[in-house]
């Protein structure tokens, strides 16, 4: 816990490197519908995105780290939690409604 309150740079670059080698195993891809429009991003992509997003956090919470500035704690840990739980929940929600898709 204390990893994630103290430097949370460290745990946005370490997933974000996880993230873009997974992202090479990836088969599938994940569909998007808005109105009559379905957008199609296969998983690669996808995690080459996230992986540039985790990578531009840490990016910034490592500066924010050399200049000194005072971050919370809490709210290091609320937007660690939010993240991570964001995207996993996307990715939860992309398996289960993209099975039910493919069965129509």
């Amino acid at each position: 816990m204390n990893l994630l309150t103290k430097r949370p740079h460290i745990v946005f670059l370490l997933f974000a490197v996880i993230t873009f080698i997974l992202g090479f195993n990836a088969n599938g891809g994940i569909d998007i519908n808005i109105h009559d429009t379905y957008y199609v991003m296969s998983n690669y992509h996808f995690a080459t995105l996230i992986s540039i997003l985790f990578g531009t956090i840490g990016l910034i919470y490592w500066i924010v780290k050399k200049v000194n500035g005072n971050l919370s704690k809490r709210l290091n840990l609320i937007h660690v939690a939010l993240t991570f739980g964001g995207i996993f929940l996307i990715l939860i929600l992309n398996e289960f409604f993209r099975k039910s898709i493919m069965e129509y």
